[in-house]
């Protein structure tokens, strides 16, 4: 037996595949697969903008924004942007869609250390923002262009039980292998999707706007009660498919119908937990305000959901704990929108979101102009 294992036949299949894998992990590095990834993706929206930025000019960038996709998706970028242009400031769009912690410090770090004469960055965040970690899963394929801002020794992105996988997760072999599958498998369309998006100006790729038409008025959602029963439904019972997706997701499991049935709240972090959160975020507050750099965080409305079955009860102390910090700083500033839509007598809830987790077009058009009126105000 241990001849076989000491035997070429045994260890020289082994270490040509190790060869291998090492020569493909440093290629996907040095980026010479980034032409044939899916523009529409989450490493794509990354890889892409990064691009757009580069041939906007780095040194022409003074605001971001930066966010998840409730941002990204959320705000009509392109009005934004042209307020802002109109008073000699350039203000890109640097929000992406499934963007935690992880990915927002390392864009923000990043774009200090690329962008000579930026001067601030614009941050719209929810509450739930700071009721959780980061999912492993993904953050990685989000923040890929921006990975050597990661840093492990000072930030705590992950819940120690997800530590190992995220090792995992970090190798590039990993962050595009869905990517080259889904290649072979639809070449022709992705060269397609590939040759459309490369014909874009850099302006359309920093101001585009998703048509998000429907609403959630269909589903009963005042309660955790209420939403364990429509989890209930059956897919073809429903109009709005994509968020009963998500409805399901949060409310379809078994620990959300034991909450239903015991009438408990949402669970809590921890003390260290929101020790540990709370301490991310003021680390890259300082960070931010360390490069001479101002910064307006904007709090978004969120579904009245988030209450009773996403976050965790105690985020808004966490929140608070992070952003009480800085109130007396004169490059700070803090626009608070989390009552929006509740202030608006003309509309319902349901009728400014497509689903539970972004806004529809109606609530993008309130969010935007909100935003715009303040942006005006300075």
């Amino acid at each position: 037996m241990i001849q076989f294992f000491l035997h070429r036949k045994f260890w020289l299949p082994i270490v040509l595949i190790i060869g291998i894998a090492v020569v493909l992990e440093l290629l996907l590095r040095l980026g010479i697969y980034d032409d044939f990834i899916k523009p529409r993706s989450y490493l794509g929206n990354a890889v892409y903008r990064e691009k757009a930025l580069q041939d906007f000019g780095l040194e022409n960038v003074h605001w971001i924004t930066i966010g998840d996709s409730r941002l990204d998706w959320g705000i009509e970028h392109e009005k934004i942007l042209k307020l802002q242009k109109d008073k000699g400031i350039n203000h890109l769009r640097m929000s992406f869609e499934s963007s935690n912690f992880l990915a927002l410090q390392s864009t923000v770090e990043w774009s200090m250390a690329n962008m000579p004469n930026l001067e601030g960055v614009f941050l719209g965040v929810g509450e739930n923002n700071f009721g959780h970690y980061d999912d492993v899963s993904k953050q990685y394929k989000v923040a890929w262009p921006f990975r050597d801002f990661i840093n492990y020794d000072e930030f705590k992105y992950f819940h120690p039980y997800f530590w190992k996988f995220s090792y995992i997760s970090r190798f590039a072999l990993y962050v595009y292998f869905f990517d080259i599958k889904e290649l072979f498998q639809k070449s022709m369309i992705r060269f397609r999707q590939i040759s459309h998006y490369q014909s874009k100006e850099h302006s359309d790729i920093f101001s585009f706007k998703r048509d998000l038409p429907d609403d959630i008025c269909e589903f009963e959602l005042n309660s955790i009660q209420q939403c364990v029963e429509t989890a209930k439904k059956k897919m073809g019972q429903v109009e709005n498919k994509q968020a009963f997706n998500f409805i399901q997701l949060v409310c379809g499991n078994d620990y959300s119908q034991r909450r239903a049935q015991n009438n408990t709240p949402f669970h809590k972090k921890t003390a260290e937990e929101q020790l540990q959160i709370s301490n991310n975020w003021k680390k890259l507050f300082d960070k931010i305000f360390s490069n001479g750099k101002k910064l307006t965080v904007v709090l978004l409305p969120e579904h009245q959901m988030f209450n009773y079955a996403v976050k965790p009860t105690n985020s808004v102390e966490t929140m608070n704990m992070v952003l009480d910090s800085y109130r007396s700083k004169l490059e700070f500033e803090v626009i608070d929108f989390r009552n929006l839509f509740v202030e608006d007598s003309a509309h319902k809830e349901c009728e400014y979101f497509t689903d539970p987790l972004h806004l529809n077009n109606l609530g993008m058009t309130k969010l935007t102009q909100a935003i715009v009126e303040r942006l005006r105000e300075k």
